[in-house]
């Protein structure tokens, strides 16, 4: 009975030592899958911070172009933009460009100092004078008052210091005659020609 207990007990023994020989090489395995798996997932982790690296480089230089683009375009319109402060839109700014039915206003120095706007459109013109048809009456007065005269030029906007207006006696008292002696100069300039609407002036 002994040795029959003792052969039952072996058994149960080499049994139990199968089992927890399994269990360790089962372990040991799922220790090497891990490695393995830590060692891909660092290889990712790598991987995405080289692309986030590359990302930022890229939108760097991205920005760095825009910012230049940026540069370099207001550099062409300021280029721009002075050629048309000396030259004009028709090459040499002047009383030449200016073409009957034009948008005009001449601003007049009221007697407390303010400004007085009077609105119109070119009827004629010629070397040095303006005549233009304005929307109320000028003052009544003997002599020619000096203004300032505002011409819209297709996009552009032309502007005489120093002018004098006075009312064409051979016509009525809406009619103007503006005399200019100086070459104009660009007020404003705008990306896209100006809609031509009467309530604009």
């Amino acid at each position: 009975k002994v040795s029959v207990l003792s052969h039952l007990i072996l058994l149960r023994l080499k049994t139990i030592i199968h089992i927890i020989d399994t269990a360790i090489k089962d372990v040991e395995s799922a220790n090497k899958q891990l490695v393995s798996n830590m060692s891909q997932v660092s290889d990712i982790v790598d991987t995405m911070t080289e692309c986030i690296t590359n990302s930022r480089d890229i939108s760097s230089r991205i920005v760095s172009k825009y910012d230049e683009s940026a540069t370099n375009i207001n550099t062409m319109e300021n280029t721009i933009q002075a050629l048309m402060c000396e030259l004009g839109v028709g090459g040499f700014m002047g009383i030449e460009d200016i073409k009957t039915g034009m948008k005009a206003s001449a601003i007049l120095k009221g007697t407390h100092g303010e400004n007085v706007e009077y609105h119109g459109t070119i009827k004629t013109h010629n070397d040095n004078s303006i005549t233009l048809e304005l929307e109320k009456a000028l003052p009544a007065v003997n002599s020619a008052i000096e203004c300032d005269m505002l011409v819209t030029v297709e996009n552009v906007i032309y502007h005489w210091e120093n002018a004098k207006i006075a009312a064409d006696k051979k016509a009525s008292a809406t009619t103007g005659i503006v005399t200019i002696t100086t070459r104009p100069q660009i007020l404003n300039r705008r990306k896209y020609p100006r809609i031509d609407i009467s309530s604009t002036f």
